[in-house]
């Protein structure tokens, strides 16, 4: 099994049911979600384009899928996450909007702050005691060379390289496509998103989910919000 900690929108909202609906699958029951018919693709080829995301739920990853460390067990993770939101406040994301990133369409901020790079910093270190090595299979399916010297580093030390000086917040949409498809699809996408995106976004939670078998679907186990997000 593996869990990671990510920010996901609260069930029920109108965020959430879109985004939902767009990758086909819930992650909080994990049913499948009729999607909406999306101009300049097919039904079959729009569920083809979304496959690699929807395994993972809708999500922004602020600590990446980890296996448990020897000793730890999930009653220690669920009650640590208890404990580090208990008085916590929302983050605020800011406005976000949808971007083509190496091939990949994505909602991401207009203008990231430091308040959520700190945060996220924080979640990485915070929970990494709870995280087993990368195994040398895990780690060669990072591509460890392609990657910086520095994201190397971190993929060692930390199991994953994108956190840092190279964390940049995201809600994957998509699998990489060529680029005439990502900008179709990435309009496609400012469009139907744009009536949930008109205030800013918080991270007002956190939200564990688990992959119960290599290749599985990764549900939510549970969602932790931030006591002052409750007030």
């Amino acid at each position: 099994m593996r869990y990671a900690i990510y920010h996901a929108p609260k069930p029920e909202t109108d965020f959430a049911r879109r985004a939902d609906a767009w990758l086909g699958r819930d992650p909080f029951s994990g049913e499948p979600v009729e999607q909406p018919a999306m101009p300049g693709f097919t039904a079959e080829e729009f569920t083809a384009v979304t496959a690699e995301p929807r395994r993972y739920g809708f999500h922004g990853t602020l600590k990446a899928p980890f296996k448990l460390a020897d000793g730890a067990t999930e009653a220690n993770l669920i009650a640590e996450l208890a404990s580090f939101t208990a008085s916590r406040e929302p983050v605020k994301v800011g406005e976000m909007k949808a971007k083509t990133l190496h091939g990949f369409v994505a909602l991401v901020p207009v203008g990231e702050g430091d308040a959520l790079g700190g945060f996220a910093d924080e979640v990485v270190r915070h929970f990494d005691r709870f995280r087993a090595p990368l195994s040398p299979e895990d780690r060669a399916r990072r591509n460890p060379s392609v990657l910086s010297e520095r994201q190397r580093d971190q993929l060692d030390r930390w199991g994953y390289p994108y956190i840092f000086e190279d964390f940049g917040f995201h809600l994957t949409l998509s699998r990489r496509l060529d680029p005439e498809r990502a900008e179709t699809l990435r309009a496609a996408a400012a469009d139907y998103f744009a009536p949930v995106l008109e205030g800013p976004l918080f991270v007002d939670a956190l939200t564990l989910f688990i992959e119960k078998a290599p290749g599985s679907p990764f549900i939510v186990l549970q969602r932790f919000p931030f006591a002052a997000s409750n007030a």
